[in-house]
């Protein structure tokens, strides 16, 4: 599992980096875009949203200046 999760940390350290404006959203297993998420990434078991949260942070001390927002919260702001 540590081996899987420096491979999710990479990616998104990967796309961060390519990314003109980096940010992420964190998700709730109740977000309807949790499951559209775990599909487009592709990831290789199923994996729970406080698991992604956990990548997000290790991500982002790799990235510096990337926003993170809660899906909800991009929800509003619209």
């Amino acid at each position: 599992m540590e081996d899987y999760t420096a491979r999710a940390v990479g990616r998104v350290v990967d796309e961060l980096r390519s990314a003109r404006d980096p940010g992420l959203a964190i998700y709730d297993e109740a977000d309807p875009e949790w499951s559209d998420l775990v599909e487009s990434l592709q990831f290789e078991r199923p994996v729970p949203a406080r698991w992604w949260r956990m990548v997000v942070a290790r991500a982002v001390h790799e990235v510096p200046g990337v926003q993170i927002r809660s899906v909800r919260d991009v929800r509003i702001d619209g």
